[in-house]
């Protein structure tokens, strides 16, 4: 999927339980508190892969003896970073003190502050990368980041680049193309003030495809799907 979000897929008509279809839908959706959302829930992508939903988000076999990676991180904050207590369970917790519990936590690791001048003025560029199918971290999270640092200031995208990776896992894997050199359009932005607009993006098995900065695609127009030359910048 070029863009997940494109999809229309009604994940009401799967054939699962009521109960089944209640983690699904949760899964799509993102957590939530009595106070709102807490977090941005995930596209369609990396379901059937072991690396993608398997480890991170379903009963993966190799998760150290918890259901998920996921849940391991989970719960590992929430015992030892937000209650300090290891005896802390997740069963029957309501989330209705979660904002006031976090907020001391929040104010050291959220990254959420999209007010970059001071990184800007002082020469910085930043180039972020995320994989469509990342069930580690959702990429709409990281979308939404770009899209608040650009409200926030149009002229940031001479400075702030985002390049979505199609089918591409938590930092790499999946059957996307996940090999680009990004470092050298780093470079050549930081050194000749060359803002990065396309990059090509390798697939392991051979051939490659070009990635747009967000919120430019790069669109299908038919023929060899690992030639660049199929795709058009839109």
């Amino acid at each position: 999927m070029n863009d997940p979000r494109d999809c229309d897929f009604d994940i009401n008509k799967l054939d699962l339980s009521a109960a089944k279809l209640a983690v699904v839908k949760s899964i799509y959706d993102g957590p939530s508190s009595p106070d709102g959302k807490i977090l941005v829930g995930y596209p369609f992508g990396g379901e059937d892969l072991q690396e993608g939903w398997g480890n991170w988000l379903a009963r993966g076999p190799n998760n150290f003896g918890v259901p998920n990676a996921a849940f391991g991180f989970g719960t590992g904050i929430m015992k030892y970073f937000i209650f300090n207590d290891p005896d802390w369970s997740y069963v029957n917790y309501d989330f209705k003190d979660y904002a006031e519990k976090t907020e001391r936590l929040a104010a050291i690791l959220n990254a959420n502050n999209p007010d970059l001048s001071e990184f800007r003025k002082a020469g910085g560029k930043l180039l972020l990368y995320h994989g469509w199918s990342d069930a580690a971290l959702s990429a709409l999270g990281t979308i939404d980041y770009v899209e608040s640092v650009y409200r926030l200031d149009a002229s940031a995208k001479n400075d702030v680049r985002l390049f979505m990776m199609p089918g591409v896992l938590h930092c790499a894997g999946g059957p996307g193309p996940q090999q680009a050199d990004f470092l050298s359009a780093l470079e050549q932005w930081e050194q000749n003030d060359k803002i990065p607009e396309v990059i090509a993006a390798r697939f392991p098995e051979g051939g490659s495809r070009p990635l747009c900065a967000y919120p430019k695609k790069a669109v299908y127009l038919g023929g060899n799907d690992r030639d660049p030359g199929s795709f058009e910048r839109r």
